[in-house]
């Protein structure tokens, strides 16, 4: 994949539908036989619907268009790995064409499809070294830690957290059905999918 963004979802995004463009070319080009014909209108058919143009020409452009917004999108230092956060929340105009791209979305973050299963981040700060992503605060039911110093000198996950990162106000635990650990920093939450065992290195070493 040619590196032109910052954002692998933007990369995703843009290589998939480039692909797309291609074909709904070849497609408008294409003179077919009798028997071919009827599958080549539905793949058309298909392509023109995904992009919401008629022609490639008018597809072409007005994807391009959006996709030049995002070469350089804004960037932090991740407070849990001090990696690169990348804010892809002026990604969501392609969240139409991501529909039908190939991209499986879950507990709030995207995947590309396929053997590969890339990890894309999702429409809020993601972090592509720990993929830790900016989110929402936890579900009402979900357990919940506050940093304390009473917290912090117990033989817990959470405990072993509060006393690496100070900053971090409180933990929680939405387990396998939600959106994993989450973790309260300087009143911003994040989250991050990854069991406990794959998170110590990062969140406690």
């Amino acid at each position: 994949m040619t590196k032109k963004f910052n954002s692998r979802l933007v990369e995703w995004v843009n290589e998939l539908g480039q692909d797309r463009l291609k074909g709904m070319k070849a497609l408008e080009k294409r003179k077919v036989d009798e028997f071919d014909a009827l599958f080549a209108a539905i793949d058309y058919r298909n392509l023109q619907t995904d992009f919401g143009c008629n022609d490639y020409e008018s597809a072409k452009s007005q994807f391009d268009g959006q996709i030049s917004c995002f070469k350089k999108l804004p960037t932090k230092t991740c407070p849990f790995c001090n990696g690169t956060m990348v804010d892809n929340s002026g990604a969501i105009l392609l969240k139409s064409y991501m529909k039908s791209f190939w991209l499986s979305e879950s507990m709030g973050v995207y995947r590309a499809c396929g053997d590969e299963q890339d990890w894309l981040g999702n429409f809020t700060w993601s972090c592509y070294d720990c993929e830790t992503v900016e989110t929402h605060p936890p579900k009402e039911n979900a357990k919940v830690w506050l940093n304390t110093p009473e917290m912090q000198k117990k033989k817990i996950f959470a405990s072993s957290v509060f006393r690496k990162f100070l900053e971090v106000e409180a933990m929680s635990l939405e387990g396998a059905a939600g959106r994993g650990w989450l973790i309260k920093f300087k009143e911003t939450w994040y989250s991050n999918c990854m069991v406990k065992g794959e998170l110590e290195s990062i969140w406690t070493l």
